[in-house]
């Protein structure tokens, strides 16, 4: 497991760069749920943590916790967008993507967040509008993130970054590369 280069030049490189961090969010999804079962994470084999399967609801978590109760959309994604920038300060330190890049921490929490189009409807067009939509929905989140008000989502995202924050630092994909400038 090695971190993606922050500096990439194509499309197809964003692209790369945004499936990993949406891979990497989803691993972090399953050692969070070290919060909800008995065998902890720093228990289970390194192994198996590592290759922990990106399921949206991974096993002995809550299925509803208060961050999909209500408004989930908006509240999954203040959770999403708080561990995405987590990830961005551990993984790439001092670094930052301006918001009309998808590979933007908020972007990609909105992205998470916001319906596909079919493939029959994807015209250039219709591609257009929902990126448009898509950053005008990143900007919203940005600003809720921002406003710090005390949500389920952030109550959530607070619990989780706690939780992985005592976790051994080799569960994380920074050590494996060898780069030691975040903890």
């Amino acid at each position: 497991m090695s971190l993606p280069p922050w500096d990439f030049g194509s499309d197809h490189e964003r692209g790369a760069f945004v499936a990993w961090v949406n891979a990497e969010l989803d691993r972090f999804d399953g050692l969070v749920t070290g919060r909800f079962n008995h065998r902890s994470a720093t228990e289970a084999s390194v192994a198996d943590l590592l290759s922990l399967p990106a399921a949206k609801a991974t096993a002995g978590r809550p299925t509803e916790t208060d961050a999909h109760r209500e408004r989930a959309g908006q509240n999954a994604a203040l959770r999403d967008a708080a561990l995405l920038r987590w990830m961005f300060k551990r993984y790439w330190p001092g670094r930052n993507r301006p918001m009309e890049d998808c590979a933007n921490a908020f972007r990609i929490a909105s992205a998470r967040h916001q319906r596909a189009l079919p493939l029959n409807l994807r015209t250039a067009g219709r591609q257009d509008a929902q990126a448009e939509r898509e950053l005008r929905a990143a900007h919203a989140l940005k600003r809720a993130y921002d406003r710090s008000t005390d949500t389920p989502g952030r109550r959530v995202a607070t619990d989780d970054l706690a939780h992985l924050a005592t976790l051994p630092g080799y569960l994380f994909a920074d050590h494996y590369t060898g780069d030691k400038k975040s903890g």
